[in-house]
């Protein structure tokens, strides 16, 4: 009776050993890691025991946690969930390729599980695989540029005509190179240095009010000259005059730098301030006649001084002048960066300009002004900015600046411009 019991028990454990099966893995923690395009992976799985049956049947099943299939990540080929068929040609080997997408902006990790499920000596057996998917700013900086950190850049584009219907139009570029610590003293605590450029860019004003009339008198007849009656015909015409002021500045800035306080996100300077403007005007004037009449000589038009013409005259359609400016100033500029995904760059200043204005010399009879050019040393105020943004494919730039002369002009510029990075130049 012992003896069949034992040979019964050797013939149960022969049985479980023959379809004993266990699954293993290549690697015991399976983490991928995103970068700015699709990475690669791969995991085999292998199953190992005696005397398999051919093929091993197994199943993976699929299940998302906070990553998302198609979004966050995919199967290279096919779809690998559902039942799989391991043979001994293989090895009862079978390799899973994932591929995964770049994610650059949520700052966690995502994960997923494949379960596989098999039968091992008459149980069903479930292994879970977690798949763990590594943000790219947890472990490397997102491959973009730090425009922060420019110390040479060119900035070209348009200027925003805000008058009339709004436009871009005339050029807009500004070369600046900004070196803020090229004089460090440890003793002192102190970082100085410099920031200097070129800049063109164009201002816009309008007076469309009409507020300047011009009228005229012209004889009717052409050929009446020296010989003037009560009963000569001639024509009165006042018309509205709108002017248009396009301002193109050429200047070159020398601004010398001490950083007053800095962290991680921003950076607060005291600048001396000197620029140099070239200033050309040009103004174009536009006439709407809103009155014609014809009226008789008589006495009494002499009397009052009219003038009268004999023919209709010829009005200017534009005037084009030149102006040299210099300023002197005191700034607070402040530098702030914004996950290296914003610079924003902001000026302010005060100072005190040597201004080359227009003051009125003469008005002759017909109400002509006559102006001459005169050096003014008044104050002025000045507020810059520049934000540039590489969050798309290239580095975007929005300035401008608002400069206040008093009793003068409001000077206001905007452009939209690509800003590109010449470090390079800088030899190292």
């Amino acid at each position: 009776m012992n003896r069949v019991i034992l040979l019964l028990i050797v013939f149960t454990l022969s049985i479980s050993k023959q379809y004993s099966q266990n699954l293993t893995f290549d690697v015991d923690t399976a983490i991928f890691k995103e970068s700015s395009k699709d990475s690669y992976y791969y995991l085999t799985l292998k199953m190992v025991g005696n005397s398999m049956p051919d093929p091993v049947q197994i199943t993976i099943q699929h299940s998302d946690l906070s990553a998302t299939r198609l979004m966050d990540y995919d199967f290279i080929v096919g779809s690998h969930v559902g039942l799989q068929n391991l043979t001994s040609a293989s090895g009862y080997l079978m390799t899973i390729g994932f591929i995964v997408k770049p994610d650059a902006f949520k700052e966690n990790d995502e994960q997923f599980v494949l379960n596989f499920v098999y039968d091992s000596a008459g149980t069903t057996i479930t292994k879970s695989k977690l798949f763990i998917i590594k943000d790219v700013s947890q472990d490397t900086p997102v491959s973009v540029p730090d425009t922060s950190l420019w110390k040479v850049r060119l900035v070209t584009g348009s200027n925003f005509d805000f008058f009339g219907t709004p436009t871009f139009k005339n050029f807009a570029g500004v070369l600046d190179i900004f070196l803020p610590d090229i004089f460090q003293s440890s003793k002192w605590k102190s970082r100085d240095g410099l920031n200097l450029g070129l800049f063109n860019y164009s201002y816009f004003s309008a007076d469309s009010s009409g507020r300047v009339p011009r009228s005229e008198n012209y004889f009717t007849d052409p050929s009446t000259r020296m010989s003037v009656v009560d009963s000569t015909k001639y024509v009165r015409e006042i018309y509205s005059v709108n002017s248009r002021v396009t301002y193109n500045n050429w200047g070159f800035y020398l601004n010398l730098l001490h950083t007053l306080d800095k962290s991680k996100w921003h950076t607060v300077f005291l600048s001396l301030n000197s620029e140099l403007i070239w200033r050309n005007q040009t103004t174009t004037y536009n006439e709407q006649l809103i009155r014609q009449d014809t009226f008789v000589y008589n006495r009494t038009d002499s009397t009052q001084g009219k003038v009268l013409q004999g023919f209709k005259g010829i009005s200017p359609k534009y005037n084009y002048q030149k102006f040299y400016d210099i300023y002197l100033g005191i700034g607070v500029p402040i530098k702030v960066n914004i996950k290296n995904l914003f610079d924003l760059y902001l000026e302010p200043s005060a100072g005190f300009t040597f201004f080359d204005a227009l003051k009125l010399e003469s008005t002759d009879d017909n109400g002509v002004k006559k102006y001459k050019k005169e050096r003014v040393f008044i104050p002025y105020l000045l507020t810059k900015w520049r934000l540039t943004t590489n969050v798309t494919p290239v580095d975007i730039t929005l300035g401008g600046e608002i400069r206040p002369v008093p009793a003068e002009d409001t000077f206001i510029a905007i452009y939209l411009a690509v800003a590109i990075s010449l470090d390079k130049l800088i030899k190292p």
